[in-house]
């Protein structure tokens, strides 16, 4: 099943939050899983992703993962050592499955994500690392030592742990739609039809309708308007006008004696 994209086709801008995040995975084992992580970080808008250690990469295990997301992936750093990826941020959020004994604030993702858009309102630029642990073993406290917030993914489940790519998926959902990023609701081609279009299917339909004898043009009643009615609340794209169109033209071939279409 395909995820829901939010400007997936569009680089963030220079002056977006979204542009001052960097995914930092701390030695991945599995090259597939950094191909999802890519993945679902471009479906939501982040492009910056830092590699710390892996394990084998690049990988064409990674590359078929990665779908569309293959300039994320080619565009990814790699570092030897988790101090390096870190070096040129100001801050650093990890994410943890296993509560820590440390002094830093705990968040929900959607709880830090609304918080960073915030800031990031107010003037707070500098560059974000949202830290991710080993698929197996998470995160070293030593390398917990270095975030100066923690994320916790909240589960109903009795194992609190989640895929590696999964919980990349939810931070960047979640910081997606905090940063104000918008999702696109219909593609190109489906667009709604504006009311000259409406009125001219009306004038159709009721000539239509006419034609076959289920609207007495002596007696309308109020049958057009209910009509109206209900096709204003369907909103019709225009792909579906085309149809209805289609359909109302074929009755009136019909009705002209022309017969049904092959």
């Amino acid at each position: 099943m395909s995820e829901p994209s939010i400007s997936a086709d569009a680089a963030p801008g220079p002056h977006s939050l979204l542009a001052k995040l960097r995914v930092v995975l701390v030695e991945p084992q599995h090259p597939g899983n950094i191909g999802a992580c890519a993945r679902a970080m471009k479906n939501f808008g982040l492009r910056e992703l830092a590699l710390v250690a892996p394990l084998k990469f690049p990988h064409a295990d990674a590359s078929a993962m990665a779908s569309n997301a293959g300039d994320v992936l080619d565009a990814a750093q790699v570092y030897a050592t988790l101090p390096e990826a870190l070096a040129d941020c100001s801050r650093v959020v990890a994410s943890s499955a296993r509560p820590r004994y440390i002094s830093v604030p705990v968040s929900t993702p959607r709880d830090w994500a609304q918080r960073a858009a915030q800031a990031f309102a107010a003037g707070d630029g500098g560059r974000i690392a949202l830290l991710f642990g080993r698929e197996r073993t998470g995160l070293t406290n030593e390398e917990l030592e270095r975030a100066h917030e923690l994320i916790v993914i909240p589960t109903g489940g009795i194992d609190s742990s989640l895929n590696l790519a999964a919980a990349v998926q939810i931070l960047s959902y979640e910081i997606g739609l905090a940063a104000g990023a918008a999702i696109p609701q219909r593609i190109v081609g489906d667009q709604p039809v504006d009311q000259t279009e409406m009125e001219r299917f009306y004038e159709h339909l009721q000539r239509a309708l006419i034609g076959t004898r289920f609207l007495d043009p002596e007696h309308p009643r109020l049958l057009m308007r209910r009509l109206r009615k209900l096709f204003g609340r369907a909103a019709p794209s225009a792909n579906e006008m085309s149809i209805l169109r289609g359909i109302l033209t074929s009755i009136e071939d019909v009705l002209r004696g022309f017969g049904p279409r092959p």
